[in-house]
């Protein structure tokens, strides 16, 4: 829930409540608040969501909320009946928020109503510096002290792996559902310590006569130099005008990081394998890059270069659509590329 959605209002005995993205909340005379239920109880957790309506009746919190997917209303009371499971109590360790772990809990929660879950966010609004954040993490982890599940976005996962910092999650952990690939690629002398929630796999978007012709980035960049150069945009109006397909280039891409981002998705596993670096393929992705870059002029300064991206929202996280992937959408490359983001199983 964003600030804009902070929503009030008074129960039966003039007592004031609210509703915004930190839970609900009793507001005293003074102003100050007492969180009720924080946000983790909620099943609308996302960024972009918003509330556009709060009421309190009869100890009761009817919410209306509104997002990308549309408009809900959610009811939330209080139940004497609900117990709490010790045995279900976790606590998980986060360096920053993160919509879709939010999404993950309350997925979570739905399922199993007796478990009790904290989330701790080490980085908050305002503040830059993780080292000391990271410190107080390693202190509580070898003291015994640490959260039973960490959130390794922007910590050295490797490190605390080798360093016996992360429990095995080989006979813990039924990761039969997960793409094999990804366990294997992510194990580990001593077993396998941490798997992805959601990844990132590039692809390429066209008819398969096209397609089949390439499995190599070399063979993706010789066709784009051998083809069609990128039309010339003068204004807005000409972006979305689809070309006769023997008239459009292979690609189509904005800027060199956006192809860059691509290549070296497909091709870091390659130069980094097995913690060593591999000159030999790095120069290979970089050499196929200066094909691709210098067709397509992508280092240089394009004063009609419009843009073509487009964000979507869903799942509690934003994606953002290249514009590699637009002009081939809109008929104006006959090879779409872009990073998809998927969930891990």
């Amino acid at each position: 829930i964003n600030d804009f959605g902070k929503q009030y209002d008074y129960d039966e005995n003039k007592n004031l409540y609210c509703v915004d993205k930190k839970g609900f909340k009793k507001v005293s005379e003074d102003g100050s608040e007492e969180l009720l239920s924080d946000s983790l109880s909620f099943t609308f957790v996302a960024s972009e969501a918003y509330t556009t309506g709060f009421s309190v009746i009869n100890n009761t919190f009817i919410v209306i909320v509104s997002s990308t997917t549309g408009t809900n209303a959610y009811r939330y009371y209080y139940d004497e009946n609900q117990k709490l499971d010790p045995a279900k109590a976790l606590t998980i360790w986060a360096l920053e928020e993160n919509d879709t772990l939010r999404t993950f809990i309350n997925s979570f929660k739905r399922l199993h109503p007796d478990s009790s879950i904290t989330l701790e966010t080490g980085l908050y609004e305002g503040s830059e510096d993780a080292t000391d954040v990271i410190k107080n993490l390693n202190t509580k982890i070898l003291a015994g002290d640490g959260p039973d599940i960490i959130v390794l976005d922007g910590i050295p996962a490797e490190s605390y792996a080798d360093r016996g910092m992360l429990t095995d999650l080989t006979d813990k952990v039924d990761v039969s559902g997960i793409y094999p690939e990804i366990t294997e690629s992510l194990k580990r002398e001593k077993g396998l310590f941490f798997i992805p929630a959601r990844i990132k796999i590039p692809t390429l978007m066209g008819k398969e006569d096209i397609i089949s012709k390439i499995t190599t980035l070399e063979e993706l960049a010789n066709q784009a130099q051998s083809g069609n150069d990128k039309p010339q945009i003068s204004n807005p109006d000409e972006m979305f005008a689809a070309l006769p397909e023997d008239k459009r280039p292979l690609l189509s891409p904005d800027e060199f990081e956006e192809m860059f981002n691509l290549l070296w998705m497909s091709s870091a596993s390659e130069i980094f394998k097995n913690s060593e670096y591999n000159r030999d393929n790095a120069v290979y992705m970089l050499e196929n890059l200066k094909k691709i870059s210098d067709k397509y002029k992508l280092t240089q300064e394009d004063e009609n270069n419009f843009g073509g991206m487009m964000a979507i929202s869903g799942a509690g996280a934003d994606e953002v659509i290249g514009g590699n992937a637009m002009a081939y959408i809109n008929g104006m490359a006959n090879i779409g590329a872009m990073q998809s983001l998927t969930t891990s199983y």
